[in-house]
């Protein structure tokens, strides 16, 4: 059995552009355009490699992805922030949950309302083993 062929620039560009357009779904169909990958290759390929890669995460933030993610923070007012309130948005925007984390925070100081959240600190930490 020889080695796996490595992914070219071009394949990886035509992965991107196929699962922006069909889904992240669809990746058998993908595998009839692409001969000698099988769609569990391109599959993985996209979710380790591609999902999050550079070009994805420099595209600027849509209008309707700022409304969002504003609509979903604004509605924890009061609560811990974390980038897992924002995982739920990370597949949909192609962005890894903490950089959606600080959109927000960013989205915030351009509304003028900056977000302060306290976190307390006087609970027993013990109390849950109890």
């Amino acid at each position: 059995m020889g080695r796996p062929v490595e992914f070219t620039p071009a394949e990886d560009e035509k992965i991107i552009k196929f699962v922006r357009s069909n889904g992240q779904n669809r990746f058998k169909e993908l595998a009839h355009m692409m001969p000698g990958r099988d769609p569990y290759q391109l599959r993985l390929r996209y979710l380790d490699y591609l999902q999050y890669s550079e070009h994805e995460l420099e595209r600027p933030y849509t209008q309707e992805e700022d409304e969002v993610i504003w609509n979903t923070g604004i509605h924890r007012e009061g609560s811990y922030l974390a980038p897992s309130t924002f995982s739920h948005l990370s597949n949909a925007f192609r962005k890894r949950p903490r950089d959606i984390l600080n959109r927000f925070y960013v989205l915030a100081e351009m509304k003028g309302q900056p977000i302060r959240y306290e976190i307390s600190l006087q609970a027993d930490p013990f109390e849950l083993f109890d």
